[in-house]
């Protein structure tokens, strides 16, 4: 591997453009190894800048989902767990079904996994009536 610049034997990559760079065209800033001047300023933005927004937005994220999940458990344990899991699968079965038969053979894989969880979904549902039943 070679400096792009110098043709001296490069001592690792820029952390921004990914060009070979050697000890005079490489600055290490401790976090990343870039080019002098332009890939510096902006490896520091990002690390100023970018980097922290994106680790708050992932652990708000992170919270978010902890949340949502916490209330579908809630919501299968009032119900039993009897209704949620063949909604489910029919809210998601319904739409890819329609999808598939509307937009031609290009897109016929989203009817037949559309009308498997449909067909998944009434099969579930019957079940769980019959069991039901059988409790009652």
């Amino acid at each position: 591997m070679k400096c792009f610049r110098h043709r001296a034997e490069a001592v690792g990559f820029c952390k921004v453009c990914g060009k070979g760079l050697c000890r005079r065209c490489g600055v290490d800033l401790g976090h990343s190894f870039t080019c002098r001047g332009a890939c510096a300023a902006e490896a520091e933005h990002y690390e100023r800048v970018v980097k922290p927004r994106f680790l708050a937005m992932n652990e708000q994220n992170s919270r978010l989902g902890q949340e949502a999940e916490a209330l579908l458990r809630s919501a299968a344990v009032r119900s039993g767990g009897k209704l949620f899991v063949p909604a489910l699968l029919l809210l998601a079965g319904v739409p890819l079904f329609i999808a598939g038969i509307t937009r031609g053979a290009q897109f016929s894989m989203f009817g037949y996994l559309g009308g498997v969880f449909v067909v998944m979904g009434l099969i579930y549902l019957y079940v769980n009536r019959r069991v039901a039943k059988l409790n009652a």
